[in-house]
C-alpha cells in the first residue's frame, strides 16, 4: 500500500520542530508502506537530508494555492460552501480547498496515483484536507488526518469543515476523550509525542535550600499570550508570600509575540523576575531544560500543537501547572501536575504549591511522575508507533 502525506512545509530546515513533528514518523511509515510521497505546501528546493528508502518529495502545489481565483470562485463547490455571511478567512479556506482539489484531481487523472492501493494523509486538518474531501466526491479516496483540536472543527465552524470531518476514514486527535459522546465515530486519540535525544537527562532544578523556584511557559499564539495575565497575579502573590525565595518566570514566545508581551512584568516585587525569550518552534525549550533550572511548566493553553511543549517539559521531569478544563485533563494527572480550578485564586495557588517548595521529597516524586508519564505515553517513538499501526489497519 502507498501513502501520500500532505503537510504545510518540508523540510523544517533550521528548526528542531522537524524532530518534534514529522520526522519521527517517516522511518515508521516507510517500514509499513511500500511507497511514501510527501506533498508539502512549500518545500526547500535543495533537500539535503537523505530521506529513508521508499520516501519521495513532491512539491505539488505552487504559490498562491490558497488565494482566490475566478475559476475557484465560480466553482460549484465554492458557491455551495460560501454564503454572504461567510467571513473572509473562511472564504480563503474554501477557495484554497477548491484550487488544491483541482490540482490533485488532475494529478490523479494523469495516472500518477493508484486509488485502490493508496491512503491520503494530511498532517494537520487544513484546506488540503478539505480539498481531498472535494476530490472524494468524484473519486474513491481513503483519507486520514491529524487534528490538533477536533472540537473547534465540530462546533461553530463552516459546513465544509464538518462535511470533511464526516468523510474521513479516520481523524486522529492530539487530545481527545474517546468515551465522550460525539456524532462522529471516526475520531481517535493519537498523540504526536515529543522527541528527546538525551533520554536520561533530567532538567536541573532548585532544591529547597536554594530559596529559588523557576517557572517556564510557552506562548505559541495570541490566545496563549493572553493567558499570561491569568497566571501573573498568582506568581506575583507567591513572591510576596515567600519574600526569602527568588521567583523566576521564563516565557518562551514566537518572534511575532515576544515583543508584544515583553512589558508584562510591571510593578513586581524585587524577588520576582520575568524574562521573555524568543523561540520559533514548539520544542524550542530543550536547550533551556538542559542548562537552566526549571521547576515547573506553566501551561498557557492556546491552539495548534500546544501539547508539544507540555510533552517536552514532562520528558525532562518538569511537572505542569494547569487549570481544570484547560484541555490537559487526559495528558497530566495529580501525580505529574498541580491542577488548579478553572479560575484559580491567589490563596489556592500559594497553598497548592507550598508543599513542593517545602519538601524536596515531594518535589522529587512529582518530577519522577512527570518523566514516567512521558516515557509511558508521550515518547514519540511509542506514540507514533501506535498511530502508524492504526492507520495501517484502517
Amino acid at each position: 500500500m502507498n501513502l501520500i502525506l500532505f503537510t504545510d512545509k518540508f523540510p523544517y530546515r533550521g528548526s528542531s520542530a522537524e524532530r518534534a513533528l514529522i520526522m519521527p514518523e517517516l522511518e515508521l511509515l516507510s517500514s509499513r508502506f511500500d511507497h511514501v510521497v510527501i506533498v508539502p505546501d512549500s518545500a526547500d528546493g535543495d533537500v539535503e537530508r537523505q530521506l529513508p528508502v521508499g520516501i519521495d518529495l513532491l512539491p505539488l502545489f505552487g504559490k498562491g494555492c490558497q488565494a482566490g481565483s475566478l475559476k475557484s470562485i465560480l466553482s460549484r463547490h465554492f458557491r455551495k460552501y460560501c454564503e454572504l455571511r461567510t467571513g473572509a478567512a473562511e472564504r480563503r479556506f474554501v477557495s484554497g480547498a477548491v484550487r488544491k482539489s483541482d490540482i490533485i484531481k488532475r494529478w490523479i487523472d494523469a495516472g500518477s496515483v493508484n486509488l485502490s492501493d493508496t491512503l491520503f494523509y494530511t498532517f494537520e486538518f487544513s484546506d488540503t484536507t478539505a480539498a481531498l474531501y472535494l476530490v472524494s466526491l468524484d473519486k474513491p479516496l481513503r483519507i486520514v488526518s491529524r487534528c490538533a483540536d477536533p472540537v473547534s472543527v465540530l462546533n461553530g465552524q463552516s459546513r465544509i469543515r464538518r462535511d470533511t470531518m464526516a468523510a474521513l476514514t479516520g481523524c486522529f486527535a492530539e487530545n481527545y476523550d474517546e468515551e465522550a459522546p460525539c456524532r462522529y465515530s471516526n475520531i481517535y486519540k493519537a498523540s504526536l509525542g515529543s522527541v528527546k535525544t538525551d533520554a536520561e537527562v533530567m532538567a536541573p532544578h532548585h532544591i529547597r535550600a536554594d530559596r529559588k523556584v523557576s517557572f517556564i511557559s510557552y506562548a505559541g499564539d495570541k490566545a496563549a499570550a493572553e493567558r499570561i495575565a491569568l497566571f501573573m497575579p498568582l506568581l506575583k502573590a507567591l513572591a510576596v508570600a515567600r519574600r526569602d525565595t527568588q521567583v523566576r518566570w521564563l516565557i518562551l514566545a514566537g518572534s511575532a509575540l515576544a515583543e508584544g508581551i515583553g512589558g508584562v512584568a510591571a510593578d513586581m516585587p524585587d524577588n520576582f523576575t520575568v524574562e521573555v525569550r524568543r523561540v520559533d518552534v514548539p520544542d524550542g525549550g530543550a536547550s533551556v531544560y538542559r542548562v537552566g533550572a526549571s521547576d515547573w511548566f506553566v501551561d498557557l493553553g492556546g491552539s495548534g500543537w500546544r501539547y508539544i511543549p507540555v510533552y517536552e517539559a514532562l520528558s525532562y521531569g518538569v511537572p505542569v501547572i494547569t487549570c481544570a478544563g484547560a484541555g490537559l485533563d487526559t495528558v497530566v494527572d495529580d501525580d505529574s501536575a498541580l491542577i488548579l480550578s478553572p479560575e484559580p485564586t491567589v490563596e489556592e495557588f500559594v497553598r497548592g504549591i507550598a508543599p513542593y517548595l517545602d519538601s524536596d521529597f515531594r518535589m522529587s516524586g512529582m518530577r519522577d511522575a512527570a518523566a514516567g508519564r512521558w516515557r509511558k505515553e508521550y515518547d514519540a517513538a511509542v506514540a507514533r508507533r501506535g498511530f502508524v499501526n492504526k492507520i495501517v489497519n484502517l
